[in-house]
């Protein structure tokens, strides 16, 4: 509502949407497996959840962003270049609420994009996002080698080598 912006002299700002477009995000993992974006999550300043009680965003969205990651527990790992990811939330965004969002990206010149679909029961009340909250994903891998994937989810060997093709 631009006249409650205008009338409060920029002290009431409300936000109806979210749109992000042609973001980088950086994220790297040493030895240690200790991660540069949760280090930076955890140091933020506590949100006061009650500043957003009752605020609805009618959407969220990211267009055209990259992300690039950088491992040093994988010998030799190259950076690996996550591009052209969108996402966007199915419906609206509150405390409380349940969350449904879809993410699509490629890398290494894939024909098919990889895909998840996201579902949260509800978004944490107290704004806690790490660790993030229960969730269901529904993720598609086309042409991706497991390994890699193994490895840099920090899951057990299942398998010894082969390659994800949904």
């Amino acid at each position: 509502d631009l006249r409650r912006a205008l009338l409060s002299f920029g002290r009431d700002l409300p936000v109806d949407a979210v749109h992000i477009d042609g973001a980088v995000l950086r994220v790297h993992r040493d030895q240690h497996g200790n991660i540069d974006v949760a280090d930076v999550l955890r140091r933020l300043p506590p949100l006061n959840p009650q500043d957003l009680r009752g605020a609805v965003l009618s959407a969220f969205t990211v267009e055209h962003a990259q992300v690039r990651i950088v491992d040093e527990r994988v010998a030799g790992a190259p950076e690996v270049v996550i591009d052209d990811l969108h996402i966007a939330t199915r419906g609206p965004v509150a405390l409380g609420a349940p969350l449904s969002a879809m993410a699509s990206a490629s890398w290494r010149d894939n024909e098919r994009p990889a895909t998840a679909e996201v579902y949260v029961d509800h978004v944490p009340e107290d704004l806690v996002l790490w660790p993030p909250p229960a969730a269901r994903v529904h993720l598609s891998l086309p042409n991706t080698e497991l390994r890699s994937a193994i490895l840099w989810l920090g899951l057990p060997a299942l398998f010894a080598s082969g390659e994800v093709d949904v």
